[in-house]
C-alpha cells in the first residue's frame, strides 16, 4: 500500500543520494573574481597608483616595480561530493608595502 509516509521517505531517499550541481559557470566565477582584486586595488592608493596588470590564471595583482599582492581562495568545509559555487577570493600575501 502506498502511503504519504512511504512517498516521504522515498522522496528523501531520491534527494540525498542524487548529485545536485550548483557550480558557477567559470566565466561568472572569473566575473566575481575580478571584481575581488578590483576592490582591493581601488582601496589601497599605493597599489592602484602603480598597478601594472592583474592576473585571474595567477590570483596576483601586480604593482610597482617589482611587487605583487596574492589571493587565495577562503576556506570553506564541505562534504564530500559537493559541488557549487567556489568560495570568494581573499587576501594571502603582499611582496612590498601595500598601504
Amino acid at each position: 500500500m502506498f502511503t504519504v509516509r512511504s512517498f516521504s521517505k522515498t522522496l528523501c531517499i531520491l534527494l540525498l543520494t542524487n548529485p545536485m550541481y550548483a557550480a558557477l559557470p567559470p566565466g561568472v566565477q572569473d566575473d566575481k573574481d575580478l571584481q575581488v582584486m578590483q576592490n582591493f586595488v581601488q582601496s589601497h592608493p599605493k597599489v592602484s597608483s602603480t598597478l601594472r596588470f592583474i592576473s585571474l590564471s595567477e590570483k596576483k595583482v601586480y604593482f610597482a616595480k617589482n611587487c605583487e599582492v596574492t589571493f587565495k581562495r577562503a576556506f570553506a568545509f564541505h562534504l564530500p561530493g559537493w559541488v557549487g559555487p567556489a568560495e570568494d577570493l581573499v587576501f594571502k600575501s603582499a611582496t612590498c608595502p601595500i598601504d
